[in-house]
């Protein structure tokens, strides 16, 4: 994880050597300044990829600027790329910009935008991994047999011309997409999707390379909830097989997770109960959560007048899903975004400055987990410690749609408790509380002063 700690400011509450003091630490200065006494994690207990990003970024097809959205992405804290290229999504069926045949090689592509043309493999060198979509080397996603002779002459076709000295960048797999949401969803055509296919697929991944394989899904209940034209009993029904899908498909991956897009239809704190669903119906996987980087209005190519995530939500879904237990986030969506709208503009930057937030914090937050009490009306917490007695970093959610106390029992007292963008805490012995707008989050730091 790229850290830059000097991007997230905190204000100084009070120290018991000085008393309490209103001044702001610098955004140049590192936020455990003046009183550090241990170093942070080398490593943030999160990574983050981008599923896409604005198309207009990249350039014209013809000259694609690779390097430089990767390093925009990697500057901005971002570990990974996934490629993703969609516009427009109507119905179902993606329009895809053409940069994304640069991942494939020619004889997939068929013309002149492939890897063997323009690398994105080699432009990534230096700047950030890549996770590859292996549902593309499955002719048997969908109703088809699965062929594993296909599978695997796609992966050698991948292999031997895109990834040929640049294997390291490529770190993981996804495992086909939403498939038991598929599966469900055609249960009355006759048409149900053959679930034993993710198995398959990781049986041979695993067997070609040690890459993680991940699985994403779609948040079923949520949406058939939503769907009004469901009776009860049917809705039951269609709940019941997804999760029986989910049970056959989820554990057979490394890593799993939903896709939660809930900016403007549902509770933003759908992103956190997803994370634990997920690691209810797959305990042994490792945690992803898919994060909305985009509108609706903006990937129906704006027919539709329909807003994306604001600054503050795009931060509370990121934290929720952290809190919640997810260790590799997805933003995924931002290549719908025009960045002419404004907006659009605005959805793509309050992403990249949670990014920002998250790359800074991450390291604070790669230590021991430090389990802690807390008061309020839907508020959550989750704390690390940096080294064996070093500063202590809070995250409080208030995961309600209304203005509460957080309040948080530390483990012990400390000199100085600080909160994050102007937050003022009160703190009376080892007890903090923090007021809190609706779907907010406050980030904390507990120290002594040497």
């Amino acid at each position: 994880m790229r850290a830059c700690i000097g991007l997230v400011s905190f204000a100084i509450v009070g120290c018991s050597s000085a008393g309490p003091s209103d001044a702001s630490v610098s955004r140049d200065a590192p936020p455990d300044a003046p009183c550090a006494t241990e170093d942070p994690s080398e490593r943030a207990p999160y990574t983050i990829t981008f599923a896409g990003a604005p198309v207009s970024l990249f350039g014209p097809p013809a000259a694609p600027r690779f390097e430089e959205v990767f390093e925009l992405l990697a500057s901005s804290g971002a570990d990974a790329f996934y490629p993703w290229f969609g516009l427009v999504d109507t119905g179902g069926t993606a329009t895809i910009a053409p940069h994304f045949y640069y991942f494939l090689p020619r004889a997939w592509s068929g013309g002149e935008l492939a890897c063997e043309t323009v690398s994105p493999y080699a432009a990534a060198e230096g700047r950030l991994d890549l996770v590859f979509p292996a549902l593309l080397f499955s002719a048997g996603e969908g109703a088809s047999p699965f062929d594993e002779a296909v599978f695997r002459e796609r992966y050698a076709s991948v292999a031997t011309s895109c990834w040929a000295g640049h294997e390291a960048r490529v770190v993981a797999h996804q495992v086909f997409d939403e498939v038991a949401w598929a599966h469900t969803r055609a249960s009355g055509t006759g048409e149900t999707r053959p679930l034993e296919d993710v198995a398959r697929a990781v049986a041979i991944l695993h067997e070609l390379d040690d890459r993680p394989t991940l699985l994403v899904e779609a948040p079923g209940p949520l949406l058939f909830g939503a769907d009004t034209s469901l009776d009860a009993a049917e809705r039951e029904r269609l709940v019941s097989l997804f999760w029986s899908a989910v049970e056959q498909t989820a554990p057979r991956v490394d890593r799993f997770g939903f896709d939660v897009y809930p900016v403007p239809y549902f509770s933003l704190g759908a992103v956190g109960d997803y994370v634990q669903l997920a690691s209810e119906r797959a305990p042994a996987t490792g945690r992803v959560a898919v994060l909305q980087a985009f509108s609706y209005g903006a990937e129906s190519g704006h027919t539709l007048d329909v807003r994306g995530p604001t600054a503050a939500e795009a931060r509370f879904m990121a934290f929720d899903a952290i809190v919640a237990g997810a260790t590799q986030l997805i933003w995924y969506g931002a290549s719908a975004l025009d960045l002419s709208r404004e907006d659009d503009a605005a959805v793509w930057e309050g992403v990249l400055s949670t990014t920002r937030t998250l790359a800074a914090l991450g390291p604070w937050l790669g230590g021991e987990e430090v389990p802690l009490e807390t008061t309020g009306t839907g508020v959550s917490v989750f704390a690390r410690r940096a080294g064996a007695d070093g500063p202590l970093t809070v995250v409080l959610l208030n995961r309600s749609d209304t203005t509460t106390e957080g309040t948080a029992l530390l483990p012990r007292t400390y000199d100085l408790v600080r909160g994050e963008d102007g937050a003022r805490p009160t703190v009376e012995g080892r007890e903090v509380r923090v007021p809190m707008a609706p779907w907010s989050v406050t980030v904390l730091r507990a120290q002594d002063c040497p």
